[in-house]
């Protein structure tokens, strides 16, 4: 089974079809970073047959599929009792 799939498969006369995963995508594995597909329109009953090929390219584009992760840990800081509203407190990196 592809990673893809057209629906619908078939169709009678002009038609639009649609391009669906068939399964989720992993950019971390190589080999589904980029798809070339040929969709193929085909008459079949002309004679001879007429067709049209079309190529399309799908590329995965990656995402941050992991959690964030603090530097250091854990934290402590003070503040002052008088210290003014918007007196910072701590700066705290995750990446």
């Amino acid at each position: 089974m592809g990673a893809f799939i057209v629906e619908p498969s078939t169709a009678t006369g002009s038609a639009t079809v649609t391009l669906r995963l068939n399964s989720s995508l992993d950019y971390e594995d190589p080999n589904q970073r980029k798809f070339i597909l040929e969709v193929i329109a085909e008459e079949l009953h002309t004679s001879p047959r007429l067709s049209s090929k079309a190529s399309v390219t799908v590329s995965l584009t990656d995402v941050n599929d992991n959690a964030p992760q603090f530097a250091d840990g854990p934290y402590s800081t003070s503040v002052a009792e008088a210290a003014p509203a918007g007196t910072r407190v701590a700066a705290i990196r995750a990446t």
